[in-house]
Parts: structure tokens; sequence; C-alpha cells
């Protein structure tokens, strides 16, 4: 499930992103092979401009590059607010690094059978964040007597 726009809403089958008005790429995909709302991890992609420091243009419409600039790559700060339909379940969300290690866990929560969090380019200071990993946790078989 995947979508752009300049602004506003993305609706893609069961991913919802309000992206507000930064324009934006969003993305979920299975990583396990299932469907979405069937799979035990998720790769979640939202991806602002991103651009070599020191790229100049021409204009502001970007239609004449005049320096390709050098790293580090800067990433234009943005947020989004995502509704996943997944189904039931219990989910964590953890912000990747590029490498796809797990830097920090994000705050969401399940809403029936929607998944919500807030991605959020600037959520770190220090570098971007883009990716996340979302991952279903498996169910508790509690015996009640």
């Amino acid at each position: 499930a995947a979508g752009y726009a300049e602004a506003g809403t993305i609706s893609a089958g069961p991913l919802v992103a309000d992206i507000g008005k930064s324009p934006a790429t969003v993305w979920a995909s299975a990583l396990d092979g299932h469907p979405l709302g069937e799979s035990r991890r998720l790769l979640f992609g939202h991806l602002t401009e991103a651009q070599a420091e020191g790229r100049r243009f021409s204009d502001p419409s970007k239609n004449v590059l005049l320096s390709w600039g050098a790293p580090p790559h800067l990433m234009r700060a943005g947020r989004a607010d995502i509704a996943l339909a997944l189904g039931r379940g219990r989910y964590c969300v953890h912000a990747l690094a590029s490498d796809g290690t797990r830097r920090f866990e994000v705050p969401c929560r399940a809403e029936g059978d929607v998944l919500r969090f807030t991605a959020d380019v600037a959520a770190e200071p220090t570098r971007a964040t883009c990716l996340y990993e979302i991952v279903r946790q498996p169910g508790l078989n509690v015996l009640l007597r």
C-alpha cells in the first residue's frame, strides 16, 4: 500500500496518512510474504524531500540544476498521522536507522482493527527518521479461572 501527495490525506487500501502541508510518499510493505492484514512484520516508509547539502537550482521550480551538492543528504521535516487497517492485535512500532537497526520505539495505539501512530522525520534532532518496522505482538494465551 503506497501513495504520494503534495498535501492533505493519502488513502491507499489499508493505509491512510494525513501528511498535513508537507509533500510526502508513504508506504507499507509486508516483510514476511503475507498480506498486510496478516503480516507479523511490516516496513513502513515516510519520505519527504531529500537533497544533498549545497544542491542548488536556478529557481524555486527546481527545473534547472546548478549544483549537485555533496553529502550529507538533508531531508525536509514533516509529520504524518498514520492509520493502518491491520486487524485486531497488539503492535510495536520501531523507528529504524538506514541499515535497518532499531533506533527507538514510536508510541502507537490500536483502535479496533486500526493501528495509529505518527511518523515524524524530525523525531530526533541529529538525523532524519523515515523508516519504521511494525511488529505484530503474539497473542497472550491466558487461562482465567
